[in-house]
């Protein structure tokens, strides 16, 4: 008898101001306002700097 076992292992990238700003570059058309994806608006407004705009 065979068993096996699947392991979950959680983690999170972390991220900084200038890897989030080249992710919205990046990946724009992936923000596609599905359930579990933030806006490109939220990430940037996340990053804690206002009036940033992607890109400058």
């Amino acid at each position: 008898m065979r068993i096996h076992y699947l392991q979950h292992v959680p983690f999170h990238l972390e991220t900084t101001r200038e890897s989030a700003k080249l992710l919205v570059e990046n990946c724009r058309e992936e923000l596609d306002g599905s359930q579990y994806v933030q806006s490109e608006k939220d990430i940037i407004e996340s990053l804690g700097v206002p009036n940033t705009k992607v890109g400058t």
